[in-house]
């Protein structure tokens, strides 16, 4: 007796009454095919025990399966909590499509496209989501023109053309929330954790502070993604001559190292300073204090970049869409790590309504 196994798509396809190509896009993630007809594809292959050669197939339609996911200017991907949920997110995504993620975590400096580069001469990945760091060179990118790989850019909002469809990451919207709700709690001396080199986040905050007549340079303190470097720089802060009563870390990486400073310096948080941070990994709900923080909905943005990757790798899909954009904004979590100003450090100045 035959094994089930060794049925060939030929001989399902004469089963069913359908040609060897329709029944070929049934198990072609993506592909273009009645929802019924796959239905009843699947349900035949599985009755029958029919299993595709995926790897024959996809080098007969010169496809790798796989999406790749880079982040040039990221010295290492594995150190940065907010990219490794965003990975996960493209991942879910890819997945339920049938395609695998191919990751690039090898450490770099600056924008090296190295690899990059050879995914996409080698047709290593059939699609690329591209997530750039505020003033990548945009020039780079052309080394995805004319080599037929979709590709996606998640970025922040950026006035400079591309010519790639992309993801806006709109950061304003949600640092502005987070500032304005630390001005309502009476706040005024508000530190800034900052990234280096500064990006959109840091601007809306000098421009709300400068609007506001509170801006001061003396509150903003450089760091990298480090716990340790936070902690140093929350320190610089805290040894101004008039201390901020609020800190806005740039992530929550950063405000975890901004907690662990004032407890050093015998400040209790929200009771003497609060501490707001900025993605909404899943350690911000798990400190003590909860952390409130500025959500980036990593899965929402994984899940889009993802579906209009695939929808880019179509092979009819419209060169006319390239320059497509979609925006993803955040929103502000409160949680427990701010509180209104301490009535010790409150000033009431003349003609002013100051929260306490």
């Amino acid at each position: 007796m035959r094994n089930r196994s060794s049925i060939t798509i030929k001989e399902l396809s004469t089963r069913l009454g359908l040609s060897t190509a329709t029944v070929s896009r049934a198990f072609t993630p993506g592909a273009r095919i009645n929802d019924a007809t796959r239905s009843r594809i699947l349900a035949e292959a599985e009755a029958l025990g029919f299993s595709p050669n995926s790897n024959a197939r996809r080098l007969a339609q010169q496809r790798s399966g796989l999406i790749g996911l880079d982040c040039p200017g990221n010295f290492n991907i594995l150190d940065n909590l907010f990219l490794v949920e965003l990975a996960r997110g493209i991942q879910a995504a890819a997945s339920s499509s049938g395609y695998g993620l191919l990751l690039n975590t090898l450490p770099r400096d600056g924008g090296d496209v190295t690899l990059l580069r050879e995914w996409v001469h080698g047709r290593v990945v059939d699609g690329v989501v591209l997530v750039l760091p505020p003033g990548f060179p945009m020039e780079t990118l052309k080394i995805l023109a004319g080599r037929d790989v979709p590709c996606v850019v998640i970025a922040q909002n950026d006035e400079r053309a591309t010519p790639l469809r992309r993801v806006t990451l709109d950061l304003e919207h949600g640092a502005l929330a987070a500032l304005r709700h630390l001005r309502l709690l009476g706040h005024r001396r508000i530190g800034f954790l900052s990234s280096n080199p500064p990006d959109s986040v840091h601007r809306a905050y000098t421009e709300f502070m400068k609007a506001d007549n509170l801006f001061d340079s003396s509150l903003i303190a450089y760091t990298d993604a480090s716990v340790a470097s936070a902690r140093n720089a929350m320190h610089q802060l805290l040894a101004v001559s008039d201390r901020p009563t609020a800190v806005f870390a740039r992530n929550d990486v950063i405000a975890l190292g901004a907690l662990r400073a004032a407890r050093e310096m015998g400040l209790g948080v929200p009771g003497d300073i609060s501490v707001i941070g900025h993605d909404d990994i899943v350690l911000a709900g798990l400190t003590d204090p909860a952390l409130t923080t500025v959500r980036v909905d990593t899965e929402r943005l994984g899940r889009i970049a993802t579906e209009m990757l695939l929808e880019a790798m179509q092979p009819n899909a419209a060169n006319a869409e390239a320059d497509q954009e979609l925006k993803v904004h955040t929103e502000l979590i409160v949680r427990d790590s701010t509180a209104p100003i301490a009535r010790a450090v409150v000033t009431i100045h003349a003609g002013e309504n100051v929260l306490a």
